[in-house]
C-alpha cells in the first residue's frame, strides 16, 4: 500500500507533465524555442518532465507514509475479521481500499492545507470517500464479472481487469462531477460568487476611470464632486 500510494503520486505528476509537453508541442511546435533538431528538442522536453516529477518527492514521501499507515490499519482489521471468519481475496482488497479512503478523508478534514477552509476540506474529503466507495463497488463487480467470463479461458482475466478499471475510472469521475453539481458545502457557489464580485469590481474600476477621463474635459469647478 505504501509503494502503491508513492508510485501513484509519481505517475500522476509524470502524466501531467507529459500532457503539458504534448499540449505545448501542439500549439507551439515540437522544437519551438529549443532547436531545429528533433533529438535535442526531445531531450529538453524529457528533462522538463523529469524536473517536474522530482519536485513531487516530498508528496511521494508523504504518500508512502500515509499508505503504510492505512495499509497497516486495514490489515489489522482484516486480521481481526479473519480471527472469526474467513475473508475472500476481493473482500480484503475492498477493506484495504476502504481503509485508505477513510484515512485520507479524515486526514483531509482534520489537517487541511494552508488557506483551505473547513468547507473546502469537507468537500475534498467527501470526494475521497466517494472514490473509495466506487473503487470498492468496482472490486465487487469484478468478482461477479469474472464468474460470467470464466468460460472464455485465460483472456477472461485481462478482459475483466480492463473493463473494471475503465468502469471504475469513469464512475469516480462521474461521482466527483455529481458532487460538484450538488455542492453540499457551498464551496463552488462561494467560488462563483467571489469570481462574479471580482469581475464586477473590475468593471466598476474601468467605468470609474472612463468617467474621470470624460470629466477631465470639463472645467474643474463644474464637477467638484468628481475631484
Amino acid at each position: 500500500m505504501a509503494l502503491q500510494q508513492a508510485l501513484g503520486v509519481v505517475m500522476e505528476e509524470f502524466v501531467r507533465a507529459c500532457f503539458a509537453e504534448v499540449k505545448d508541442a501542439w500549439h507551439n511546435g515540437f522544437a519551438a524555442k529549443v532547436d531545429e533538431r528533433f533529438l535535442d528538442a526531445l531531450r529538453v522536453r524529457l528533462n522538463r518532465v523529469a524536473e517536474k516529477v522530482l519536485t513531487r518527492w516530498k508528496d511521494a514521501a508523504f504518500a508512502l507514509r500515509d499508505g503504510f499507515l492505512s495499509g497497516f490499519l486495514s490489515n489489522l482489521v482484516m486480521v481481526i475479521i479473519n480471527t472469526f471468519v474467513t475473508t475472500a481475496a476481493r473482500q480484503v482488497r475492498m477493506l484495504r481500499e476502504g481503509g485508505m479512503s477513510l484515512y485520507q478523508a479524515l486526514k483531509t478534514l482534520a489537517f487541511p492545507d494552508e488557506g483551505v477552509s473547513l468547507a473546502q476540506a469537507a468537500d475534498a474529503a467527501t470526494k475521497v470517500l466517494a472514490a473509495g466507495l466506487v473503487t470498492a463497488g468496482g472490486i465487487a463487480v469484478e468478482g461477479a464479472l469474472a464468474t460470467y467470463l470464466e468460460p472464455l479461458g485465460p483472456p477472461a482475466s485481462y478482459m475483466v481487469s480492463v473493463s473494471v478499471g475503465l468502469v471504475t475510472g469513469l464512475g469516480t469521475a462521474f461521482a466527483a462531477y455529481m458532487l460538484d453539481r450538488i455542492d453540499l458545502f457551498g464551496v463552488h457557489a462561494q467560488s462563483r460568487h467571489e469570481h462574479v464580485m471580482a469581475r464586477l469590481g473590475e468593471i466598476i474600476d474601468v467605468s470609474e476611470g472612463r468617467i474621470r477621463e470624460a470629466a477631465a474635459t470639463f472645467d474643474a469647478p463644474a464637477l467638484p464632486h468628481l475631484t
